[in-house]
């Protein structure tokens, strides 16, 4: 599965990450795993940012706002 994940910094978040360029930012999602169902999900909400470069990282926490997120299948593009 693919994943694109936008989202906005405010200037106090790039400035604890201290980011010069956003390709310097990870995002990670948090996977748990769902007992009653036996899958797993991810916390899209409350993605991990790590800058790569300076191996500092936040966990930011989206409110109200619904992340714009699109969920591809790549195992056609796989052969």
């Amino acid at each position: 599965i693919g994943f694109q994940y936008e989202l906005e910094l405010s200037d106090a978040e790039r400035a604890a990450l201290k980011v010069e360029q956003p390709e310097d930012v990870a995002v990670m999602l948090l996977l748990f795993k769902q007992e009653t169902a036996k899958q797993l999900g991810a916390n899209v909400r409350a993605p991990l940012l790590i800058n790569v470069k300076t191996r500092l990282g936040l966990q930011k926490v989206i409110g109200n706002c619904r992340p714009r997120i699109t969920v591809s299948n790549l195992s056609s593009a796989v052969g």
